[in-house]
């Protein structure tokens, strides 16, 4: 918000005191809710309808229901080309209708009905993990659930309500003051690091690529840097030899599997679109197989092309027995990859959701 009134004081303050009133600023919004929880963008959009009023928006963006209540006309690019146009005051278009245009194949509803059959059926699977009473003062308090093998559960609920604390505290990153953590029916130590839980096959994905990749290392390094064992030998007990033709054919494997757009395997992830830079990401877990991986904001700030790949590939990955925590801003990840929802309000699990029950509050 401060950033765009700046942008519009700017305009008005170079112009003279008389002109000014003459002027209607022009404001270019590329993405601007991208880093945003549902709870800030809609105190955003407030702002922003507020200053239509008296201004002009050009609005870039990828958040489908986010054009449809902002914009009055749509240009919808692909492969850099107009690939339809809307004037929203004379038509009505649905989320459907310009999702297909968007990326030019089925829509989110299509793909969630075809999912379906892959939700699993808990009971009859075994527990890859077991959380008890866990509690950290002023975040999260008593929360238990089990996460069975190919099983996704959802940690739902807004900002603050402890649902990245508690994927945090299951990968490491934060230490509970109480409670226990069973990884496939070892107690784990609640003090232990994110190295120690990934040796108990417990990974943790983030849609922040910064945080995730190596941005000035090519592709095939920040695939290899977590699936060492398989791209290197062991000749002498000191040190490791890298098998450079093997760690160039598992990046290219990657590359090929997620559709990663890039020149080759040594371009440098930097380079790289968002939606791109993402799969790299989402693909070295893939390579590595963990047992659990910890799901936090998986696509967030990527288009939804990207989006949609990134899903099939966790389905994929579900598919395989791999089990998921998925925290996130968006009802419909729920709705598409998990096969139970915990619903939290101020730290406290306030009740548990089927899919299905899912769906149908929030009217997916």
């Amino acid at each position: 918000m401060v950033e765009i009134a700046r942008a519009i004081l700017s305009i008005r303050l170079s112009v003279g005191d008389g002109e000014s009133s003459k002027i209607t600023p022009i404001i270019i919004l590329d993405e601007p809710t991208a880093p945003l929880s549902i709870e800030e963008r809609d105190e955003l959009f407030k702002y922003l309808l507020e200053l239509k009023k008296h201004n002009s928006f050009i609005f870039v963006s990828h958040i489908i229901p986010e054009v449809m209540r902002f914009s009055d006309r749509v240009y919808v690019l692909r492969d850099g080309k107009v690939a339809a146009f809307h004037d929203l005051k004379k038509q009505e278009i649905t989320e459907d209708l310009l999702f297909k245009e968007i990326v030019g194949r089925e829509s989110y509803y299509e793909l969630l009905t075809r999912v379906e059959h892959r939700l699993v059926e808990p009971e009859k699977r075994k527990v890859v993990l077991s959380v008890r009473n866990l509690s950290k003062k002023g975040f999260y308090k008593d929360v238990s659930f089990d996460v069975h093998e190919g099983e996704c559960v959802g940690l739902f609920g807004p900002t603050g309500c402890g649902k990245s604390e508690i994927a945090k505290t299951l990968y490491g990153e934060v230490v509970p003051d109480g409670g226990q953590i069973t990884a496939e029916n070892k107690p784990v130590n609640l003090k232990s690091g994110p190295h120690k839980r990934l040796k108990l096959h417990i990974g943790y994905f983030s849609g922040e690529t910064g945080k995730e990749l190596f941005l000035y290392w090519p592709i095939r390094k920040n695939v290899s840097i977590i699936n060492f064992d398989k791209v290197s030998s062991k000749p002498l007990k000191l040190f490791r030899i890298i098998n450079l033709k093997a760690e160039k054919n598992l990046a290219e494997k990657i590359v090929k599997t997620l559709n990663i757009k890039a020149p080759n395997v040594e371009t440098e992830c930097y380079s790289l679109s968002g939606g791109n830079k993402q799969k790299v990401s989402v693909g070295k877990w893939l390579e590595r197989s963990p047992k659990l991986l910890i799901l936090e904001d998986p696509t967030i700030g990527i288009d939804v092309g990207a989006r949609e790949d990134i899903y099939e590939v966790l389905l994929d990955m579900k598919k395989k027995g791999i089990s998921m925590v998925l925290v996130s801003d968006d009802p419909k990840e729920y709705a598409l990859l998990c096969d139970k929802i915990l619903m939290l309000r101020e730290g406290v699990v306030q009740k548990v959701m089927t899919n299905q029950e899912f769906r149908g509050v929030m009217e997916l």
